[in-house]
């Protein structure tokens, strides 16, 4: 059986919404933060029905990089040591939150048809060179170049 991304991203959500149930089960983190929690819940089951729109996808990214954020604010302003196991969900689901960042981020770029889905990158870095010169081309071209630059003279 092969794992695709959208198995990975259902498995993802059911991990979310339990953690968004077991954090909530007490009184300890504020309304801000179970609206938080139900708007990326609401914004997953979007992405489940409109597969084909990456619009759903790149409203869940942002969110969920936003809610990260305030999710580490919240629950530091609101850390109790009688209260632990809501909190401890609350910090597991920080911790889950990049990964489900990253797979809406990916899933929205596939479905705008993007090359190169994976990792982000640093411009061509390690990729082999696209120019298809000779060498003499090369130092012919670099030659060229410096006599404009210094205005034809040589420095000796």
């Amino acid at each position: 059986m092969q794992v695709t991304q959208s198995i990975i991203q259902h498995g993802l959500f059911l991990v979310h919404f339990v953690l968004a149930v077991l954090a909530m089960s007490s009184f300890v983190l504020p309304n801000g933060y179970l609206i938080s929690q139900a708007i990326i819940i609401g914004l997953n089951f979007w992405s489940f029905i409109e597969k084909e729109k990456s619009e759903p996808f790149y409203l869940l990214s942002s969110v969920t990089f936003f809610t990260f954020f305030t999710d580490i604010i919240i629950i530091a302003i609101n850390w109790t040591s009688n209260q632990g196991f809501q909190l401890a969900m609350g910090i597991i689901m920080i911790f889950v939150k990049p990964i489900i960042f990253y797979l809406a981020l990916n899933s929205g770029r596939e479905r705008d048809g993007v090359a190169g889905v994976g990792m982000p990158s640093f411009g061509n870095w390690g990729s082999p060179q696209t120019n298809f010169q000779t060498e003499q081309q090369h130092q012919q071209q670099n030659y060229q170049s410096s006599q404009q630059f210094t205005g034809g003279y040589q420095n000796q």
